[in-house]
């Protein structure tokens, strides 16, 4: 009794219907959400008339056109299912081309047509020492041998790993093959030559400061080295190596770049803590 006299109320009877409402609005609202709406930029259309129109070795007819426009659509649709899926989690080459790619777009900084000459000079300036002849060198270096099977390959796959994280001079020996050290302190030219050849100097004299570079051929096998100082030694005159300065500035200027996006990303994504 006590029930249909409170579901008779109007109060009780508005709020039922109102709640009813919202739950249906949520119900449409939610499937509206999970539609995802396609279609093709100006700059797609274009693209996809001038590719056709190559292919076909003509003008597109209007019927032509309005199919390649379907299927380029349904490519995308696709694509994006694809990602949805996780497909290019599970197939290791389009994981990779993807990654790569990224990379490339974060190491593109947008450039002035023409770098002026007080900067390069600034720059210059500032890193001298990567440009000194017969200097004292000290740098340290993971070897691997030329016994291994693919020893280029398996040079450059340590490279990305001593690239990627933040390895201390202590932890690189347990990188590459077993040597004396890994530290060679600070070493003339002479003996840098006597140990490791004079093409080896030569390379180790291009390499900038305080970043891994490789593979370099010694006598005795494969390199990955880092430049950790160089000290004394004659400063080469800037308007000899003005070309080398320049792309050193680029270099610095992309790596930096890439470091400034890396973090942005890694922010979003909320990456507390690497790995140790």
């Amino acid at each position: 009794m006590i029930f249909q006299r409170i579901i008779k109320e109007p109060l009780v009877q508005f709020l039922a219907i109102a709640l009813i409402v919202y739950w249906f609005q949520g119900v449409l609202g939610s499937g509206e959400a999970q539609q995802r709406t396609m279609s093709l930029s100006a700059e797609e259309m274009l693209q996809i008339k001038a590719v056709w129109s190559e292919r076909l070795e003509r003008e597109l007819r209007s019927t032509e056109l309005d199919a390649a426009m379907r299927k380029q659509l349904h490519d995308n649709m696709l694509f994006e299912e694809a990602l949805h899926l996780g497909l290019h989690r599970e197939d290791k080459a389009i994981y990779e081309t993807l990654v790569r790619r990224v990379k490339q777009l974060l190491q593109t900084p947008t450039l002035p047509h023409k770098i002026e000459d007080d900067l390069l000079y600034r720059y210059y300036q500032e890193h001298l020492d990567n440009y000194r002849q017969k200097a004292l060198t000290s740098f340290v270096h993971v070897f691997v041998s030329i016994e291994h099977r693919h020893p280029f390959k398996l040079a450059n796959a340590i490279l990305e790993l001593l690239e990627a994280g933040n390895v201390s001079d202590h932890d690189i020996s347990r990188f590459g093959d077993k040597i004396v050290s890994n530290d060679t302190g600070e070493a003339t030219q002479q003996r840098i030559e006597t140990e490791f050849g004079k093409s080896f100097y030569t390379e180790l004299s291009r390499l900038k400061i305080g970043v891994w570079s490789g593979p370099l051929i010694s006598n005795a096998g494969i390199h990955l080295v880092k430049v950790k100082s160089r000290h004394g030694g004659e400063v080469i005159p800037y308007e000899t190596i003005k070309d080398i300065v320049v792309s050193d500035y680029i270099d610095d200027i992309k790596r930096q770049h890439y470091q400034k996006k890396l973090w942005h990303i890694r922010a979003q994504h909320g990456i507390l803590k690497e790995p140790e």
